[in-house]
């Protein structure tokens, strides 16, 4: 009896070993039909995917942006205005998709992922002190004469809200 016991106990611990090895391997990657931005992260490591969409990133260097004040306008690289990906915690979020929450919010996750992809925004931010640099040296070909007080001002807002426009990729 007692090695029928042990036998019974041997088979019991090396399924659930076996079970919790799937459920790591499966904790290792990013769920499928997860996407950061345009990148598809699914089945990806977090390292993999930080690295795929720093690269989709990395494409919009050679972009151009106009910046505009009423009828005059300029030309910006990313560079020139400090353009980033400011939301890098986004990939861990994505890889936590269906992994946090209570029993019932990993449950709708997963179910809607077999409907729909997810898709978690890339935040792009500007750095504050080269865009103002760079506008500050752009300041003759940006200013624009008053032709009265409200036109100035909203001018000033628009510019100060820095209306940019994607051009060129």
């Amino acid at each position: 009896m007692l090695p029928i016991l042990g036998l019974v106990l041997a088979v019991t611990a090396g399924v659930s070993a076996t079970a919790i090895v799937k459920a790591d391997e499966n904790a290792e990657v990013i769920p499928q039909n997860v996407y950061i931005g345009d990148v598809s992260v699914g089945g990806m490591s977090e390292s993999d995917a930080e690295a795929a969409v720093e690269a989709a990133v990395s494409a919009y260097e050679d972009a151009t942006f106009e910046l505009s004040a009423a009828e005059n306008s300029v030309k910006a690289s990313p560079s020139d205005l400090g353009l980033s990906w400011s939301n890098k915690d986004i990939v861990k979020e994505a890889m936590n998709y269906t992994r946090t929450g209570n029993l019932l919010e990993r449950y709708k996750a997963k179910k809607d992922l077999e409907k729909e992809n997810k898709v978690f925004d890339i935040i792009y931010t500007v750095d504050t002190d080269t865009t103002k640099s760079f506008l500050e040296n752009h300041a003759k070909e940006l200013n624009q004469e008053a032709v009265n007080n409200g036109t100035l001002h909203a001018r000033m807002v628009n510019l100060k809200s820095s209306m940019v426009r994607k051009v060129s990729k």
